[in-house]
């Protein structure tokens, strides 16, 4: 038997940190407090605070686009719930069950906007316009604001 271990992003973190990125394809991401999309700050909400009773409509299933790839597209209510019973069934933690997950989030994604891995690649930065880089600061000044306004700075 012959078998290859992937340690590309092989890293050692809290359990939390699965929901940072892992869990796309079942719409159980826990994106940052800052969403603004309907669908995403419900999804949020669900992930912490327990699925809404009762579920929300699911999109229509769109073949060329299954149940996967972020939140806006083919969001699948049925789907995010039979995935959070089968954590529930086997003792996995979860989000609402994790403490300070909340927290956890905002702090994480907040260091994460203070500096996306890309505004330190050579290449993403030489590929954009002065004016592109001016644009995602600016985006970027009002979201470290926000983080910042919600914690009373």
């Amino acid at each position: 038997m012959t078998a290859l271990i992937d340690l590309e992003w092989a890293h050692v973190n809290i359990p939390l940190h699965e929901y940072f990125f892992s869990f796309f394809d079942v719409h159980h991401l826990l994106e940052g407090p800052n969403v603004s999309s309907p669908p995403d700050i419900a999804i949020r909400t669900a992930l912490l605070h327990g699925m809404p009773n009762p579920l929300p409509p699911s999109d229509a299933a769109d073949a060329a686009f299954p149940a996967c790839c972020g939140t806006e597209t083919n969001l699948q209510w049925e789907l995010m719930q039979m995935w959070d019973e089968q954590l529930e069934r086997v003792g996995a933690l979860r989000p609402k069950t994790i403490e300070g997950a909340e927290e956890i989030s905002e702090l994480y994604w907040f260091l994460t906007d203070l500096c996306h891995y890309y505004f330190l690649e050579k290449g993403w930065l030489a590929a954009r316009s002065k004016a592109q880089n001016e644009e995602t600061r600016k985006t970027q000044e009002e979201v470290l604001d926000k983080y910042l306004t919600g914690w009373g700075y």
